[in-house]
């Protein structure tokens, strides 16, 4: 099976603190075909000689240096340098199970999967000491198909199995596939188009990623930016399942959540300059959406109404709401 190679692409921005850890994690696999792709998106910090550091030990580390573009381009660049049979994700401030992917490549070759997901761990820390949390892990040892992958959108931890990074993947699923760059929640925005290009997808409860818990991460600070981006996953699923899908309770699970998502948080979020493409978009998205809100969504005909009147002026919506 070492004849299988994995490329591990593992986007970096200023994470000096953990990098190593990180690296470690995944130069040490068991499984040790690897190509180990890192794309520094333009660290001001010590993590691009960390990087070279460890390239000139290991001659199947890249080591590739671009202006600061956010993740979803440095993945997408990660894609463009990939030669392996495999694509696996990390990210640099996280780590891996020392045979997360022997374990991984093995389950999904024996089950002629496309696609396996994994467990996480939850490790929380400010420091380079830490420890785990003690939490469920939702994932279950399954073999599922296309559809019965799309029917786990409608549990509420749904996105332990979006997370880019806890998967396997066979390379040909990112054929002319990529992340939508400029957007923050680019899991939740390709997932459903991924699962897409699979015929059969296993999980795993091994519990094999181990995702750090930064208190500085922009998934962590209040009502986030990454909260607004979610709202153009909403949209792009509902037009997908519309199409392609024809699920009823699946499209009432996405319309909830996005009227949920941008009635809750829309007034809530940090209304400057720096953040205005933020709310705009998710205006946007939520205007694309509204013929499936007003057709799924169970609510009042008064609620329906404060739809319509948010799609036309969201200050006035807002004074009613306040009333």
């Amino acid at each position: 099976m070492e004849k299988d190679k994995i490329s591990v692409i593992i986007p970096v921005y200023n994470t000096e603190l953990y990098l190593r850890r990180c690296l470690e994690s995944v130069i040490n696999q068991t499984y040790t075909n690897l190509q180990i792709i890192i794309i520094d998106d333009g660290s001001t910090d010590n993590s691009l000689k960390i990087c070279t550091e460890y390239a000139q030990n290991d001659n199947r580390l890249i080591v590739y240096s671009q202006n600061n573009s956010g993740v979803s381009a440095a993945r997408n660049k990660g894609l463009d340098m990939a030669t392996g049979d495999y694509i696996a994700f990390v990210d640099s401030d996280d780590f891996i199970e020392n045979d997360m992917f022997a374990k991984l490549l093995n389950t999904m070759v024996n089950n002629e999967a496309d696609i396996i997901v994994c467990g996480i761990k939850f490790y929380s820390e400010t420091s380079e000491s830490g420890h785990f949390i003690d939490k469920e892990c939702v994932v279950k040892n399954e073999i599922l198909n296309r559809n019965e992958m799309f029917d786990k959108l409608i549990i509420d931890d749904f996105w332990h199995y979006v997370m880019t990074q806890v998967k396997l993947y066979k390379s040909r699923i990112f054929d002319n596939l990529r992340f939508k760059e400029e957007y923050i929640n680019e899991d939740e925005i390709i997932f459903h188009r991924v699962v897409d290009k699979c015929n059969k997808i296993v999980t795993i409860e091994d519990k094999l990623y181990c995702y750090r818990i930064n208190s500085q991460s922009i998934t962590r600070s209040g009502v986030s930016i990454k909260v607004m981006d979610k709202v153009k996953a909403f949209e792009d699923r509902l037009e997908y399942f519309n199409s392609n899908y024809k699920n009823a309770l699946i499209m009432e699970k996405m319309a909830n959540n996005l009227w949920g998502t941008i009635i809750t948080y829309y007034f809530e979020f940090d209304n400057s300059i720096e953040n205005e493409k933020y709310i705009e978009r998710a205006y946007k998205s939520f205007r694309n959406s509204l013929k499936y809100l007003l057709k799924y969504v169970k609510c009042s005909k008064k609620e329906k109404l404060i739809m319509l009147l948010f799609a036309i002026n969201p200050s006035a919506c807002k004074k009613l709401l306040n009333k």
